[in-house]
């Protein structure tokens, strides 16, 4: 039976077949959803007030048991807009009350104007997180310096800043992290990945990207620590690990070819780790295809990644990735599978549907000289085939020099989904009426 886990991330394999050219990803690889971090809204406020709560009023109505209006005092302020506030700054202001706010706690309001008045929430906050609040650089400061300035507050020990200085790195672009790969704080990022299995202090949210952090940064030294966090640590009632994903991408940034192989002997063929470890793995063979900057070559991430085709309750993601990555050698082996038991999966089956309609196209032809795209005769449009088709039997549809400019992939594929055709029409039609490719 397919674990639960793997109904979480089939929902992307039709997407990774619809967009094949995929650039580099906006945000860190290995961080969790970006949220509107505190320095974006600031930058969008028109001025930020630090308040004191100076007492609790009644209800508006007079009917509540408990006040939900407070009176509160303005303590400081300050702005990142050009020109004032229009408005004259109150002393005090009288806004919306929390049941469990006590006089005299300190708050943060963003205001910006444009949203009004009547939804103002202030914020409860220590003076800790008021002086980081000043203290963050302007978006007119370059990404990579800004996070230098981040750098210096994950883990600090207000969460609110904490989270907040993580929210910056999830947002950030993978190569502008890349960018200060010479200053991060090393020893510190030994200490949290190592605390992690320790103590628990560390929130484990955070794991994936202190471990692609030491990656980039780190040493042999940090390479062993990594492979002892992701190899020999592991417990067999160990069923999901977060941030393993990003630990090992860092492993293999350290450690390239030779680490891959104790990642394929521990987490891509072992069947006696749980699916989310595996799955982890097969996350950092794509980190390290798309980031790994030639750490490990291309062809020994296919062989890698080939490895999973074996494990049904991936085999459709990974033939999704398989394409994207033009690994055409599969073609055979994607055929057998087709009716191989273990594999009759409707989408197992789309997936090497796809792939056979990804291999009959050959890339998109760079603009000519002239500056306007080149026509690629040798593409010609996916259509409903026959088998005559395929084998040769109708030739007046192509020209000769089509035949002969077409690589041997484009061939087989067309040989292939034709075969499929004949097997299964209403799978490869499903799978013709909404494919796409850019």
């Amino acid at each position: 039976m397919i674990p639960d886990a793997r109904s979480v991330v089939s929902s992307a394999v039709a997407v990774l077949f619809v967009v094949m050219n995929v650039g580099q990803s906006f945000a860190c690889p290995f961080c969790t959803a970006p949220s509107l971090t505190l320095s974006e809204q600031i930058e969008k406020a028109d001025v930020v007030f630090l308040l004191k709560l100076e007492a609790r009023l009644s209800s508006e109505t007079g009917k509540s048991e408990r006040p939900r209006i407070g009176r509160f005092r303005i303590q400081d302020g300050f702005t990142r807009q050009t020109s004032k506030p229009g408005s004259e700054t109150p002393s005090e202001l009288r806004l919306l009350l929390a049941p469990d706010w006590q006089v005299g706690d300190l708050f943060v309001l963003i205001r910006r104007e444009s949203s009004g008045r009547d939804v103002e929430i202030p914020l409860p906050v220590s003076r800790a997180v008021w002086r980081y609040l000043k203290s963050i650089p302007p978006e007119t400061v370059a990404t990579p310096d800004r996070l230098r300035f981040f750098v210096r507050y994950l883990e600090h020990p207000d969460t609110t800043i904490a989270n907040d200085a993580y929210g910056e790195f999830a947002n950030a672009p993978y190569e502008h992290i890349v960018a200060i790969r010479d200053t991060l704080p090393r020893a510190r990022l030994r200490q949290w990945v190592f605390d992690s299995r320790i103590d628990r202090s560390v929130i484990e949210t955070r794991l994936g990207l202190y471990g692609m952090l030491l990656g980039l940064c780190g040493n042999q030294a940090d390479a062993a620590l990594l492979k002892w966090v992701i190899v020999d640590d592991w417990k067999s009632n160990d069923d999901f690990r977060l941030g393993i994903d990003g630990m090992i991408g860092g492993y293999l940034l350290l450690t390239g070819e030779h680490g891959l192989e104790i990642i394929e002997r521990t987490k891509l063929t072992n069947r006696d780790i749980s699916f989310a470890e595996t799955y982890a793995g097969m996350q950092a063979l794509r980190f390290a295809w798309t980031y790994g900057d030639g750490v490990i070559k291309p062809e020994r991430l296919r062989e890698a990644m080939r490895l999973l085709l074996e494990r049904p309750e991936l085999t459709d993601l990974v033939i999704a990735d398989l394409a994207r990555w033009k690994d055409w050698e599969i073609q055979p082996r994607l055929m057998q599978m087709y009716d191989e038991e273990a594999y009759q999966v409707p989408a197992i089956k789309r997936a090497i549907v796809r792939f056979m309609l990804v291999s009959c196209r050959q890339d998109k032809p760079k603009p000519a000289s002239n500056g306007q795209p080149a026509r690629d005769s040798s593409t010609p449009p996916l259509r409903q085939e026959t088998a005559a088709d395929a084998s040769g039997d109708n030739q007046d549809s192509e020209s000769e020099d089509v035949k002969k400019s077409e690589p041997a992939h484009v061939t087989q594929g067309r040989v292939y989904l034709s075969i499929l055709r004949e097997r299964d029409p209403r799978t490869v039609s499903d799978c013709e009426r909404f494919f796409f490719l850019k």
